[in-house]
């Protein structure tokens, strides 16, 4: 049985196993929030500078960007509205811009509506997600939504499956 607990922090290191997943299809260049001890890439933004501080052009010429911000509601409003404005960006730019989100699966947010409505593909995850940093599993069901300049609105609907733990 999965052990469920609450915890005081809302940010969580993305599973190596998901981010290595991710990170084959898309060669990030940019971890979207972060800091010194759990970047997942050499270059990132931390969460005092954060995406209000840093131009939208700046974050789409790295043309590859992971984020898994903190996860109140504030925040993860702030990081979609920023990966959609940036893939809508590179779209008038006319160059290759991906945004990569993984959120916890807030189904009653605006913020949630409002990616769903923008993503160009949406990854639910079958299953709770273990973060690194944590020493349960988490409470709440996730999905990673992907945000790229190169595909119209039509989505895709894809799932991930962690893998089993080696007995």
């Amino acid at each position: 049985m999965m052990k469920l607990t609450k915890s005081k922090s809302s940010e969580w290191r993305t599973p190596k196993w998901l981010f290595d997943k991710m990170n084959a299809r898309f060669q990030f260049k940019l971890d979207g929030y972060a800091s010194k001890r759990n970047a997942l890439c050499k270059a990132f933004i931390s969460k005092k500078t954060g995406f209000q501080n840093v131009g939208t052009q700046d974050i789409v010429d790295t043309g590859s960007v992971w984020c898994n911000p903190p996860y109140d509601q504030e925040t993860l409003e702030r990081a979609t509205t920023t990966l959609v404005d940036c893939m809508h960006n590179a779209r008038a730019r006319v160059v290759v811009f991906r945004g990569v989100l993984l959120c916890p699966a807030k189904t009653d947010q605006a913020w949630w509506h409002y990616a769903c409505m923008s993503a160009t593909e949406i990854i639910f995850i079958k299953g709770r997600l273990t973060f690194s940093n944590a020493k349960c599993t988490a409470q709440q069901s996730h999905a990673v939504f992907v945000f790229d300049s190169l595909y119209p609105r039509a989505q895709k609907i894809s799932f991930v499956e962690k893998p089993c733990p080696v007995q």
